[in-house]
């Protein structure tokens, strides 16, 4: 039996009934049914009180009034007390109403006096408390009424009073009903426990298959597998092998590993469900269990079938590395383990997990049996950029002379929603210029909105600002520029950009996995020339803050070259990555000082080398400021026309190549 037949069968019981009847008694007992009041003065409670009508008295201190009650033959000859001596401080249609019915033959006296109480106002017990003694010395001892004292509450507080009543029925019926609050099978119940987690139907048309995805050729192919796995489970388990229960997709974000889920799905032609890792955490405890319980569940009604749960990280957090205790963070790990390999099977069930952060996952989680498999999903490479472009520059109306290589060169370390990005800005610049198709410009401009910020306009710079950054920006290119190992130049900029570049020197990317020592040593040099330029210009004295981003990164590459790829000699061939957590592990003062040294001194010597390259270029670094004050934009045809050719490491391995056949040629005579 489901929660919606529970849910049925407990609202047709009694006890559903009788909580109904409850509440409609407490609503009509706190609102509408209650005492009627008249409102009296200090004589007609005196007069009341003489005559002798009284039968009680109370005093209410919390709300500075008296009420008194007086006897029901009596009521009568009371409410003519107050009419006589003209008291307008009540609705006059109670006085009337009561003076109908009281004084009607054929009413019921007993059941219409007894709810009336008149009310008079005091200023404080004290003295009330001497009035009344005043006004009770002509009585008789015998006869005297003495006041009582009750504190009473407002409607509000009683309902108040009455909640913790209300919270029992209320955890009853939550015991007797639990899908009208966790959710039952569409997950609609308070606390949602199904309904952030989405059901994707692949038969539906227009869902995501491999051929919609550009580029990304291994990874398909690894797929590909996947999904003859999930077709022919037979064909292996006749062989004695089993499916994967687990499968982990990793890489940075912004790849495709959502879709890729979807796709194994489609193509496999089986249910799937999709849910975030963060909807399984929550402020409730036990909550997180219960959703991951109730998702395996509703897949194991359906299966064979896929559950996709991306950033698992926020539930998969290793518990040794946990900064806090969190005894439900560890439950609802607890529960997805038990799920994905406990005691029962849950054969035909294929659990896919994204994250950007395997370091960080439990060993639990990834070991074989729960995710047997890891796929890692990297940035796309030049022949994935170039389809990735082909794809979503085919929805868009674009111009012939659209270079789709160049784009896929200037975008190496781009992810595919990058790229996609940049598109989609590249039209709203043309829509924003009244264009009617996208050019080659605007897709260039879009990639330095993409990767460098907006650029900005209306941040004027004064002219000695403005001398500054072009003398720091020109630095950076000639530096770059003179040396083999560094990237070629594609923009030098004076167009302050982004939240904090006032210019920019951007260069071309390329399709590298390794580095040498020259390399990094040469990109320092790079790093190091806008800081070099100003010195050599305006002094010492006179440098500014410009070059605060360029020293960062000049230290974090320092620093790599001396602790993860053993370039120090003093140190040795020794790393202090902790590759499990991405982590600097701990080593002694001595070694630190070393450390600290070593950069100290390669920086130093870096630094020197890049103000002899400029010294050496002086007239020319002059000439580029000039023509980028006057342009403000120069690109790498400008720059060609004063430095000369780019020096680069293709001609120089050409050069070396032609001496050693020269060399030959002059021995072999």
């Amino acid at each position: 039996m489901d929660s919606s037949e529970i849910s049925k069968k407990i609202s047709s019981s009694i006890f559903f009934k009788v909580l109904i009847i409850l509440a409609i008694g407490l609503l009509f007992k706190f609102f509408i049914n209650g005492p009627i009041e008249i409102k009296i003065t200090e004589k007609d409670f005196e007069t009341i009180i003489t005559k002798g009508y009284a039968e009680r008295i109370i005093v209410i201190p919390n709300k500075y009034t008296v009420e008194l009650k007086v006897q029901n033959q009596n009521v009568p000859k009371a409410i003519s007390i107050v009419e006589k001596n003209k008291t307008y401080n009540n609705d006059y249609s109670i006085i009337a109403y009561l003076r109908s019915v009281l004084y009607n033959p054929y009413s019921n006296l007993q059941n219409n006096v007894d709810d009336i109480r008149f009310i008079m106002e005091i200023p404080n017990v004290s003295v009330f408390d001497k009035h009344y003694q005043k006004m009770t010395d002509k009585i008789r001892s015998e006869d005297k009424i003495y006041y009582e004292t009750e504190i009473r509450v407002s409607v509000f507080e009683r309902a108040l009073r009455s909640l913790p009543l209300v919270l029992h029925f209320l955890l009853l019926f939550m015991f007797l009903n639990p899908g009208f609050f966790l959710g039952g099978k569409g997950g609609s119940g308070i606390f949602n426990l199904g309904g952030n987690v989405k059901e994707f139907d692949p038969l539906k048309p227009g869902q995501v298959t491999l051929k919609d995805i550009a580029g990304m050729h291994e990874v398909k192919e690894e797929m590909g597998h996947i999904i003859s796995l999930l077709q022919n489970s037979s064909a292996i388990t006749s062989l004695g092998g089993k499916i994967p229960g687990g499968i982990l997709f990793v890489g940075p974000p912004g790849n495709g590993k959502t879709l890729f889920a979807k796709a194994i799905a489609s193509e496999a032609k089986i249910p799937f469900f999709y849910a975030c890792g963060s909807s399984f955490s929550g402020m409730i405890w036990g909550l997180g269990s219960a959703k991951i319980q109730n998702l395996f569940e509703r897949a194991i009604k359906q299966k064979p079938c896929v559950i996709f749960i991306d950033e698992i990280d926020s539930i998969g957090r290793s518990r040794a590395k946990r900064f806090s205790s969190n005894e439900d963070g560890e439950n609802t790990l607890n529960t997805l383990l038990t799920y994905m390999d406990g005691f029962e099977k849950n054969n035909g069930i294929m659990v896919i997990a994204a994250t950007n952060r395997l370091e960080i996952l439990d060993e639990a989680l990834l070991r074989p049996g729960r995710f047997d498999k890891n796929i890692f999903i990297d940035l796309p490479v030049l022949k994935d950029r170039e389809e990735i472009f082909q794809l979503y520059l085919g929805k868009i109306k674009i111009t012939k002379n659209i270079n789709i290589n160049s784009l896929a060169e200037q975008t190496a370390g781009f992810s595919c929603a990058e790229i996609a990005n940049i598109c989609n800005e590249a039209t709203i610049i043309a829509a924003r210029n009244k264009k009617s198709s996208v050019t080659m410009q605007h897709l260039e401009e879009a990639m330095e909105r993409v990767g460098i910020g907006q650029e900005h306009k209306n941040k004027k710079l004064s002219d000695y600002e403005k001398k500054i950054v072009a003398y720091h920006e020109a630095g950076h290119a000639i530096v770059s520029w003179m040396l083999p190992h560094c990237k070629s130049l594609l923009k030098v900029s004076i167009i302050p950009r982004g939240s904090a570049a006032l210019g920019y020197a951007s260069y071309k990317n390329k399709e590298q996995f390794l580095s040498s020592k020259v390399e990094m040593e040469e990109k320092i040099c790079s790093l190091l020339g806008g800081r070099a330029a100003e010195e050599l210009i305006f002094g010492e004295e006179e440098i500014s803050t410009g070059a605060s981003n360029d020293l960062e990164k000049v230290y974090n590459t320092a620093f790599n070259m001396q602790t993860i790829y053993g370039m120090n000699k003093k140190i040795g061939m020794v790393s202090f990555l902790n590759s499990q957590n991405m982590s600097i592990k701990e080593y002694s003062n001595n070694t630190a000082k070393i450390i600290d040294e070593s950069i100290k001194q390669l920086v130093d010597d870096l630094y020197a080398k890049t103000k002899r390259i400029l010294n050496e270029q002086r007239d020319n670094l002059e000439k580029i400021v000039k023509l980028l004050l006057q342009k403000e934009v120069l690109y790498p045809e400008e720059v060609e026309k004063i430095l000369g050719e780019k020096k680069s490491l293709e001609n120089k391995s050409n050069k070396i190549v032609e001496s050693v056949k020269k060399r030959r040629n002059n021995v072999s005579k």
